[in-house]
């Protein structure tokens, strides 16, 4: 036996391009003297699942549409791939040829590709036997797994001590249809909407501990399951739906996920109302995901919504919503006030034995201790933040009161702050913590700045901001970028400062600057004003104030660039 696996897809000279280009050339002599869009082409042979008769059936079709009209085209693919040059047997089309295929299976085995249907990605056999619906012996389903994995109807492939299988997505669209024509597809869908919670589950319990960044990847493996499955949890289910959105609060914080934020945010309008103890601590949630967007008033507006459904529950139900509002208070400046609601929330945790918000809540009180001037009180709660942290073991805990530890020395000891960050930095990075991480760069990047190399700073500069980019989280970005107007004007670098000065003093989300960071802001407008002419200074900044977030940042990597080359 031959097993005949799809083409590759990737690269100007894959054979699935190189395919797809010739069966196109053969059916339209004109196609010949174009020249191809090889991403296009490409992206288009990805979604065909890289099979070959697919990219035929698809190619053949060029004289009368385009690559960009077929790919938007493919979810009617089996309407759409039909009659191509090997019109005869099964080979007449993409449906037949699945039929074909399909029509091979016991009625056990055409049971259980329709209900692998639902998963969205790769999968194991625990997974699939929990999403079947049939013998409740796993072992009789990784046995029909096996017969359909022989018949090329699921892929396997090695994953350490598992095996992972997936249905290719022209495959997973026949199943699809299948459970559809049986009635079965909303059964099916909540089978897997129940599965995906109970891994989010157990994933909770995990993210607490040593064990972070495994069940950080075990989640990032099923994303797009559990997408799905919170979708169909918010037409259907809104209480699994609160409870799912409630125990991922820790992946979505450490990871920065705004989308699952956004989940959140679902939820809690999907169940108004509920009287669920998942209910507060998933409005509190939406409340983070509001601050890290920069919508400061959605967020305040969350997190007092979640502290009234809190009241009646149990007393550490308030912990969560007492968190958000410490958020809020602390980017606003108020940092009185969030120094209450931390240790407020901080003895709900400790007396709950809940390590690991403790060591958050205590890092919280310590960082609007050290923004206000108290280092001996940010001390303090540094320490309680470590002997919480180390009782948790999260590695992102560990990072985080590493991070505060720099904070808390960066004015008077930058020798030491540099340890601290260093440290942080390493600890985010080996639980793939984005949000310590990227706090750590920015404290790096402003002691570099103003302590160390400059070329050294730039470059944390950029990460960070990459970083802040693509996980949506405006507020964090603001403040980096506040704080590279300081370190492009030290380096000589008037213009662009001058015009990232305007855009950060314009910009109407994120946090106003307070403390430490207005005073950056005020110290780099002078230092500017001894550069430019106020006829200049006012034109570049004029500038960056019609900047929009993407181009503010785009301008700000290019600055980065710049100064790199004078360094």
């Amino acid at each position: 036996m031959w097993q005949v696996r799809p083409l590759p897809v990737s690269g100007h000279d894959a054979p699935a391009v190189r395919l797809f280009l010739d069966r196109a050339r053969a059916a339209d002599p004109a196609t010949a003297r174009q020249d191809p869009d090889i991403a296009a082409v490409a992206g288009l042979c990805a979604s065909l699942d890289g099979l070959p008769l697919a990219i035929e059936l698809a190619a053949a079709r060029l004289p009368g549409t385009t690559v960009s009209e077929l790919a938007g085209n493919l979810r009617d693919r089996f309407g759409l791939l039909t009659v191509g040059r090997r019109a005869g047997g099964r080979h007449r089309s993409l449906r037949a040829v699945v039929d074909w295929s399909y029509e091979q299976l016991t009625a056990g085995q055409q049971h259980l590709f329709g209900q692998l249907a639902v998963f969205h990605g790769s999968f194991d056999a625990a997974a699939a036997s929990a999403v079947a619906d049939g013998p409740g012996d796993p072992a009789a389903v990784t046995r029909l797994l096996l017969h359909l994995a022989d018949r090329s109807l699921v892929t396997a492939e090695p994953d350490g001590d598992t095996t992972r299988y997936r249905l290719l997505e022209t495959l997973r669209g026949y199943g699809l249809e299948r459970l559809t024509e049986r009635g079965q597809l909303d059964e099916a869908r909540a089978r897997h909407a129940r599965w995906a919670a109970d891994l989010v589950a157990q994933a909770e319990r995990g993210l607490c501990g040593a064990a972070e960044a495994s069940w950080a990847g075990t989640l990032e493996r099923y994303f797009g399951d559990l997408r799905a499955a919170h979708a169909w949890m918010c037409g259907q289910d809104p209480e699994l739906g609160l409870r799912m959105s409630a125990q991922l609060h820790w992946y979505a914080l450490w990871r920065c996920h705004c989308e699952v934020y956004r989940w959140a945010d679902a939820s809690t309008a999907a169940a108004a109302g509920s009287r669920s103890p998942f209910y507060a601590e998933a409005l509190a949630s939406a409340s983070f995901g509001a601050v890290y967007r920069g919508d400061l008033e959605a967020a305040g507006l969350a997190a007092r919504g979640a502290l009234a459904a809190a009241q009646g529950l149990a007393p550490v139900g308030a912990r969560r919503p007492l968190e958000a509002l410490a958020e809020v208070a602390t980017f606003r400046g108020e940092l009185a006030d969030a120094v209450d609601l931390y240790i407020r929330a901080y003895d709900l945790s400790i007396g709950h034995g809940d390590y690991l918000d403790a060591a958050w809540d205590a890092v919280g009180a310590a960082a609007a201790y050290a923004y206000g001037d108290r280092p001996d009180d940010a001390t303090r709660f540094a320490d309680q933040a470590s002997a919480a942290a180390e009782q948790s073991r999260s590695p992102s805990a560990l990072a985080l009161v590493a991070w505060v530890r720099g904070e808390i020395a960066a004015g008077s000891r930058p020798a030491q702050a540099r340890r601290h960050l260093q440290q942080a930095v390493a600890l985010a990075t080996s639980a793939g913590s984005r949000f310590v991480g990227g706090l750590s760069r920015v404290s790096l990047a402003t002691l570099d700045a103003r302590h160390g190399d400059t070329a050294v700073a730039l470059a944390h500069y950029e990460r960070a901001i990459r970083e802040w980019q693509q996980a949506g989280a405006w507020t964090p970005l603001w403040v980096t970028l506040r704080t590279l107007v300081d370190l492009l004007a030290r380096a000589g670098a008037w213009a662009d400062a001058a015009a990232l000065y305007g855009a950060v003093t314009a910009a109407s989300s994120g946090a106003p600057p307070f403390g430490a960071d207005a005073d950056r802001l005020r110290q780099s407008a002078a230092l500017l004003g001894q550069h430019l002419t106020g006829t200049d200074f006012r034109f570049h900044a004029g500038n960056g104030e019609q900047m929009d977030g993407g181009q503010v940042i785009e301008f700000a990597l290019k600055a980065i660039a710049r100064a790199a080359t004078k360094t």
